[in-house]
């Protein structure tokens, strides 16, 4: 296995924490509706998800998008997706406060496009309804008092696994852990 492949998988989780830490939520503002901000990972509901992926799509321009990374975050939703006019290119999508950011960030991948293409996968395969599923049963399982998730990822888990999975991030005063579920929801694993 070719080490860039390393470099996505640790750049996933690198994107997935560092929008965990740096993301402190947004202001409470009660003229928005839920479905316009997302406040909170544990209150996002199926519905702001789709809503996100559609806006995302019609952004970039294609469906189904290819994505190799998938967050949701307090205050976002982000996708790492290749441009569909130049399918060597990945960019990083925000969807916040009800819109898509205008501009993409630019993902270092390593330019190992073979290692690109093994990790793309179409973002309809992401279910909403799996999303909230995993993130209503990962504290539980998780086992952690208190706990509260503060962030998902869904990825491609190469070079240990070719299946895509929900990682949630499970936090509170007493602790954190890592709780995975497969694509239809259901927890799988607890780190």
């Amino acid at each position: 296995m070719k080490i860039t492949r390393y470099v996505l998988a640790a750049a996933g989780l690198v994107v997935l924490l560092g929008g965990v830490s740096a993301c402190g939520g947004t202001e409470d503002k009660p003229d928005k509706k839920l479905s316009d901000t997302i406040q909170s990972v544990e209150k996002v509901t199926a519905e702001d998800i789709d809503k996100a992926f559609s806006a995302l799509s019609d952004k970039v321009g294609v469906k189904p998008l290819q994505v190799t990374d998938v967050h949701v975050n307090d205050g976002s939703i982000t996708v790492n997706a290749i441009d569909p006019a130049k399918p060597t290119e990945l960019n990083e999508w925000v969807y916040r406060d009800g819109k898509v950011k205008d501009t993409p960030n630019p993902v270092d991948y390593g330019g190992d496009a073979e290692a690109l293409k093994q990790n793309l996968f179409p973002l309809d395969m992401v279910k909403s309804a799996a999303i909230t599923a995993a993130i209503k049963d990962a504290p539980a399982a998780s086992k952690i008092d208190a706990a509260k998730v503060t962030g998902v990822g869904v990825s491609r888990h190469l070079p240990f696994s070719p299946d895509i999975k929900i990682q949630l991030q499970v936090q509170s005063p007493r602790g954190h852990k890592a709780v995975r579920a497969s694509l239809d929801g259901k927890i799988t694993e607890v780190l």
